[in-house]
């Protein structure tokens, strides 16, 4: 009896070891994959944050060299490294997908500027735009759609994606736009755009009647700014030299 027992007790934990592997087999498939999708959301997730940070960067870099600027430039991180936090270009070849990527040929920045009249005294509005585009497909071409849009959602409105090479769309279709019409200039190396890079735009305008102010020199083209739009009190003083 005792040694049937014994037989029966090996039976027991041999048919549970056999349901634990079955367990194993079927359950492993599935932690791998989770695994790798929470690898890739942490991946798309950082990428969203420092094409945020350039975006930034550019918008400011813009703010502050407007005049020297022209249509179809392209600038560097390492030009855009003052108005960037500090080690993030060190950081960024440490993390950037793919890691170990160097950071001037990750990304790049393309800056479209547009000057025109405003419909208020013909006033030249300043107005241009940058868009960060991943140099390479995120992950080595390995994204597509689904996540391009997730990246393109993490980035914010002016987040989007390439499709084809053709087309960058925003998050969830939010906007369109021809890649062609975010090529640098003719005197800058075009940028071969494919599935799987990543784009974000920021706009910077400023407009002069916000700050509307009387020229004390003459501005060839726009005599208004020499010109008063109404009475003058001058408070009692006096104007010499009339």
């Amino acid at each position: 009896m005792t040694k049937e027992i014994k037989t029966m007790q090996k039976g027991g934990v041999l048919l549970e070891a056999m349901a634990v592997l079955g367990l194993m087999t079927v359950a492993t498939p599935l932690v791998y994959k989770k695994a790798i999708e929470k690898s890739k959301e942490i991946e798309d997730i950082t990428v969203a944050s420092q094409m945020r940070t350039v975006r930034d960067a550019a918008a400011t870099y813009i703010e502050k060299n407007y005049e020297t600027v022209h249509d179809g430039d392209t600038v560097t991180l390492t030009q855009l490294n003052q108005y960037l936090p500090p080690n993030f270009i060190n950081n960024l070849s440490k993390s950037l997908v793919p890691v170990g990527t160097a950071p001037d040929d990750a990304m790049t920045v393309v800056i479209k500027k547009d000057s025109h009249l405003a419909e208020s005294n013909a006033l030249p509005v300043k107005r241009a735009s940058a868009y960060v585009i991943t140099k390479n497909p995120v992950g080595a071409g390995s994204i597509d759609e689904k996540r391009g849009n997730r990246i393109a959602s993490l980035i914010g409105a002016e987040g989007g994606y390439v499709v084809d090479g053709n087309t960058v769309y925003g998050s969830n279709h939010s906007w369109e736009q021809d890649a062609a019409s975010i090529q640098p200039g003719s005197g800058s190396t075009p940028i071969t755009l494919q599935e799987g890079q990543i784009v974000a735009a920021t706009t910077f305008t400023k407009d002069p009647l916000s700050g509307d102010f009387l020229y004390r020199n003459q501005v060839e083209g726009f005599p208004q700014f020499n010109m008063m739009m109404t009475n003058l009190d001058i408070n009692g003083n006096s104007i010499e030299q009339i």
